[in-house]
Formats: C-alpha cells, sequence, structure tokens
C-alpha cells in the first residue's frame, strides 16, 4: 500500500502549466513539498548583536582607509539602536570624514549621533570633547561634497514622452524613439521600480544604491541593510523592508538573488493595498485584460503622476517568456514560490486565505524578473565610479517600468547606468534614427538565459547571411 508521502507527484500536471493560478492550485492541492524554512528563522543570522559588534570595532584599524570604513560601517549595522558602540562608529567614522576634507559627510554623522545620545544618554567625556572639537571644525571648514545623499525630491528631466512601444510579430514589444538622437544624449530615463543590491553592501544605500560609503544608517531591527538617508529608509520600509526584514536570513541564504527580487516586488503589490487586502485579488485579476502597446509608450507625466496601481500594471505585464520554460523548471518555480508566499504570510500574519494569490504573484514575479530585470556594473579600479562592460563588476540589480522593455543587440545603439539622483539613464552610443528600435546588450549579465535565441539585430542577421553564402 502507497504511502501518503509516495502519493504526492514530483511535477506538476501538464494541464496546471497553462498559467501561474492553475500551478499554484495544484501545488497547495496535491500538497507537494516546499522549502523548510523554518531553521533558519530560529538561527538569528543578520538580527542586532552587540557582543558581534563589539569585537569587530576592537578589530578595525588605526589608520584611516576603505577597509576602516567598511568595517565601521559593519559595527553600525550590528549594533543595536540605542547602543553605546553605535554612538562610538558614528564618531570614528565622522573622524574619517573630516581627514578625508568632507565636511558635510562628517556632520551628517554627527546629526545622526545626537539622534541616538539624545535617546541612550550622553557620551564619555572624553569622547564629549572629541565631538564639540570636530563639530566647531567641520562648521568652519565646510568642504566636501554639499549633499551626502541624493535629492530624492528634485524633479529630472525625463525623456518618457520620446519614447512609443510598438509590437511586432518577429520580435515582440520593442521601444522607439519619437525624435533623432543624438550621439551622447539622454534618450531615456526612469527610477528603478524595484531593486536588489548584491554587492557593496557596506558601501550603498540598499535603497537608492547611491555609493555614499560615510553616511550609510542602519534599518533598526536587521543587520542586513543600510541607507544613505532617512528618506531612503522611510521609502525601503513602506515598498517591501517591513515585510522582507524578519525573513532575510531565508531569502540571503536559501533563495536566489532574482527570488528575492520578485519578493519584494510582491511585498511591494501587498503595500499598496494597506488596509483594503480584500481587493488584491480583484485588482490581479482585472490585470489581465488591460494590456496594449499603446499604453506603455509614455509611463510618466512630470504633472500628474500614474497612480502606483498603473505603474504596477506595466511590470505585471513584462515579458515572462513562459511558453520556454519546461515542466519541470516550472514545477520547481511553483514550489519555491509557494514557500516564499507561506513565508510572507506567517511571517506578517497575513490572512492565510491570501496565500494562493500570493504565490501566484510571486511566480509570475520570478518569471518576470528572470526574463527582464537589468544589471548595474562599476569600476574594479574605483567602485564610486560607473562602467558598464564585460569586465566590471555586477553590484545590483534593478526592474523597470519601461526601460526593461528593451530588447537585446550584440551592438546595442543605448548603453545605460545609475545618476546622480537615483534614477537609470539610457544613452544614445551613436546617432539614433526616429523610429528605429532602442537596443541594449542583455549578454552583460552573467548566465541569462535570454541571450540564448536567435538573435536578430543587424550584426547576427549579416554573420548568418555570410555563413549561408559561404557554404
Amino acid at each position: 500500500m502507497e504511502t501518503e508521502a509516495e502519493a504526492v507527484p514530483v511535477l506538476v500536471a501538464s494541464r496546471s502549466c497553462r498559467n501561474d493560478r492553475k500551478l499554484v492550485e495544484f501545488i497547495i492541492q496535491q500538497r507537494m513539498l516546499l522549502l523548510d524554512t523554518r531553521w533558519l528563522l530560529s538561527t538569528g543570522w543578520f538580527k542586532k548583536d552587540n557582543d558581534l559588534a563589539l569585537r569587530m570595532y576592537e578589530r578595525i584599524p588605526a589608520t584611516f582607509n576603505s577597509h576602516t570604513v567598511l568595517k565601521l560601517n559593519q559595527v553600525i549595522a550590528y549594533s543595536e539602536a540605542r547602543s553605546e558602540r553605535l554612538k562610538h562608529a558614528y564618531l570614528q567614522r565622522a573622524l574619517h570624514a573630516y581627514a578625508n576634507r568632507e565636511d558635510f559627510y562628517c556632520m551628517y554623522n554627527l546629526w545622526h549621533l545626537e539622534e541616538v545620545d539624545e535617546i541612550g544618554g550622553l557620551l564619555n567625556p572624553l569622547y564629549q570633547e572629541l565631538y564639540q572639537e570636530l563639530s566647531r571644525a567641520a562648521c568652519d571648514r565646510r568642504s566636501g561634497i554639499i549633499n551626502p545623499s541624493p535629492q530624492h525630491d528634485v524633479h529630472y528631466q525625463h525623456c518618457f514622452a520620446n519614447v512609443l512601444c510598438k509590437e511586432l510579430p518577429e520580435c515582440g514589444r520593442f521601444l522607439t524613439p519619437q525624435r533623432r538622437c543624438q550621439r551622447g544624449s539622454t534618450v531615456m530615463c526612469e527610477r528603478p521600480y524595484v531593486r536588489l543590491l548584491v554587492a557593496d553592501r557596506y558601501f550603498r544605500c540598499h535603497y537608492c544604491l547611491a555609493h555614499a560609503p560615510l553616511v550609510l544608517i542602519p534599518c533598526p531591527s536587521c543587520s542586513s541593510t543600510l541607507y544613505c538617508s532617512n528618506t531612503c529608509r522611510n521609502r525601503a520600509y513602506d515598498e517591501y523592508h517591513a515585510m522582507e526584514c524578519a525573513m532575510l536570513a531565508c531569502l540571503r541564504i536559501q533563495f536566489t538573488t532574482l527570488e528575492h527580487l520578485a519578493v519584494r516586488l510582491t511585498c511591494h503589490v501587498i503595500n499598496m493595498f494597506a488596509g483594503q487586502l480584500d481587493q488584491l485579488e480583484p485588482y490581479v485579476r482585472s490585470l489581465l485584460a488591460s494590456f496594449t502597446p499603446s499604453s506603455h509608450s509614455t509611463p510618466y507625466e512630470r504633472d500628474a503622476p500614474e497612480s502606483p496601481c498603473k505603474q504596477y500594471a506595466r511590470i505585471y505585464h513584462l515579458a515572462t517568456n513562459r511558453r520556454q520554460i519546461t515542466r519541470a523548471v516550472l514545477t520547481e518555480n511553483g514550489l519555491r514560490a509557494v514557500s516564499l508566499a507561506k513565508l510572507l504570510v506567517e511571517q506578517n500574519k497575513l490572512p492565510a486565505g491570501l496565500l494562493p494569490i500570493i504565490a501566484e504573484l510571486t511566480v509570475r514575479h520570478m518569471h518576470i524578473a528572470a526574463a527582464n530585470v537589468l544589471p548595474l556594473h562599476r569600476s574594479d579600479a574605483d567602485p564610486a565610479v560607473e562602467s558598464q562592460n564585460k569586465t566590471s563588476t555586477r553590484y545590483a540589480l534593478v526592474l523597470l517600468t519601461t526601460g526593461s522593455r528593451l530588447n537585446h543587440a550584440c551592438s546595442p545603439n543605448l548603453a545605460y547606468q545609475l545618476t546622480q539622483n537615483g534614477t537609470i539613464s539610457f544613452l544614445a552610443k551613436h546617432h539614433i534614427c526616429q523610429g528605429m528600435q532602442l537596443t541594449i546588450d542583455y549578454r552583460l549579465i552573467e548566465g541569462d538565459n535570454r541571450s540564448r535565441f536567435k538573435c536578430q539585430c543587424a550584426k547576427c542577421v549579416f554573420e548568418r547571411d555570410r555563413i549561408t553564402h559561404s557554404a
């Protein structure tokens, strides 16, 4: 007689692979084996730890260099919110900023030190004297960069009105400019809808991705995220971090970066309906019939910003390449998505009835991320410098409402990078005529399956024709 464990299917049925809803329903109904995340939740990894922060602080070298900043930021990340160690780390980092003639960075650290000190008590008298001298010296000299973090509230010149979204059978949906673009000009720019830092974790803001090692401040609850300002910290908390904070150990160890990005996107959608979670499923169902290519031509109007629901609709309708995914891979994706949804529901005390729709969204977000995510690269020689080439280091993944629709070309006409105001800017590599398809190079993403297709760019078509004629 077969046991219950032997009766559980290993693969989902073929009829359940038609869409994400059927996939999730089959997995839940058949009680297929999910990932066990309980042991990681009980480890306490990525939680605040004053003892660990103290050991890190004692190993900080006496000389000021990038390694010193790394260690100080680790101490700041692991120190509890009202601890003496956190105040000392802020003061040491202020000294480092002053020594590098970054007086505004110095004052920024002292300001955070004042916030902590008002709650936790006065500094040691020796440190109090150093604090006062440092504050006076930095205020008198006032050298260096004035704004320690990106000016998020400043309007930027966007180019979205110059881009059209079209659709053809041979190349699917693609973007074209409505005007002629000069070499080096900005063709398009937008803020990432969701992002994930995968390197430089103690040197960059985990929200806006700015390289700001001298001003990073921690999440009050976990030791895994740092932000360049209270603005970024509050935005991250409101969009996704309040939900992911308690499950970071699982996300960082048991799941891939693309799955982590997918969870952030799911958290973003759930938070759109905070207090009205009963409206989540009807909204998702309404998205299935709401797509038209023309609606994706001008994503934002400067004077009349789109509602969050309309912005997310553009993400929801990004390509998933689902038809190219095998049943085995779909099963694996579905199991991991349901495991993540269960984790979200349990850790955030959401209604159990939301599990199917959250799992359905998560598996779709996993496919969207795999097909549309864009990597950001920086120079190996100078981590603060954006550099997009095959030898640079990937430090973040971003998903854009419009930029993620760009198609591949081996000789692309666009390059993109993160700008100082936190937007992703797409620059023309050469003159681009009106109506010409805009392209980027997918192959800059290591292991990207999107490059495993018959490329239709002019360079590849010419090469195939040459080989055919020579044969």
